[in-house]
């Protein structure tokens, strides 16, 4: 991995306003415009064009990936939705130099579904996979290599949705375990997310306590348990990672109880978050 140079403009100087980010010597530019100041991009020439966006809450838990040969004019619609209260904001990517035609932002948003869903670290709207548009093998190198871009921007902004997390890229030394008399699970921790990995052996029970103080909490529990493993002698084995927003959601996932995520969670050696981390 190079060093990369991202930089950001502020059109109104206001952190929580719209932002235009850019990445040094390359093509891509990306709008992040909240909901409410639609308004004041209606009149930018270049979001005509062409873009892959992004519809999001303001935690990144729920997304919509879309494409539009002329975007300020799919956002008019999506904006009268009231269907879609989900959302937020949006990331429009388009190309500085007018570059992408409709075939390649089509292409982009069914790599960037099929992405998503790998990723799972999001609660994705898209109902299907769009189909590939047929593209000439030169222009897929191109289009693929923005759709990288996209990714390192998306990460960068704080929405890391499109984040795969590859087995062959964990190392031992960034694993902690969580161990109790039935569960042996196993996750990695990246400052922004944790992933309970495949593999991981979990409790099917919860404690009382939990029941009592938390029932949502069980609830999504049980519904994680139920579509990402399968159920034998009472233990839960995950044929998939399963991503949280911390350690402590990943703990309590995992021990069936509330927990402290600082001290629940060892590394190989047996120490702890705490002492390796603060």
């Amino acid at each position: 991995m190079h060093p990369k140079t991202i930089t950001i403009h502020l059109p109104n100087g206001e952190p929580a306003g719209i932002k235009v980010a850019e990445l040094s010597n390359r093509i891509i530019r990306a709008y992040v415009v909240p909901r409410e100041l639609l308004h004041e991009i209606r009149e930018t020439e270049e979001l005509s064009k062409p873009a892959l966006y992004l519809l999001l809450s303001k935690d990144g838990e729920h997304a919509y990936i879309g494409e539009s040969e002329n975007f300020l004019a799919r956002m008019r619609t999506h904006d009268a939705d009231s269907s879609k209260d989900y959302w937020d904001l949006v990331i429009a990517f388009i190309a500085k130099d007018s570059s992408l035609e409709k075939g390649d932002v089509g292409y982009l948003e069914s790599i960037a579904v099929v992405q998503a869903q790998e990723a799972g670290k999001t609660e994705l709207h898209n109902r299907t996979v769009p189909s590939k548009n047929n593209l000439h093998q030169f222009k897929i190198s191109t289009v693929e290599e923005f759709f990288e871009d996209v990714c390192l921007l998306s990460s960068a902004l704080g929405f890391p949705i499109f984040d795969v997390l590859k087995d062959e890229e964990i190392r031992e030394s960034e694993i902690w375990y969580c161990k109790t008399n039935k569960t042996d699970a196993r996750g990695v921790f990246d400052g922004g997310g944790f992933a309970v990995l495949a593999g991981s052996v979990i409790d099917s029970h919860h404690s009382e306590s939990l029941e009592r103080d938390f029932p949502g909490v069980v609830q999504d529990r049980n519904a994680i348990l139920g579509s990402h493993g399968n159920l034998s002698d009472d233990v839960i084995h995950l044929t998939t990672n399963v991503n949280f927003k911390s350690p402590n959601q990943a703990g309590v996932f995992a021990a069936g109880r509330s927990v402290n995520a600082w001290t629940t969670w060892k590394n190989k050696e047996g120490r702890t978050m705490n002492e390796l981390l603060r």
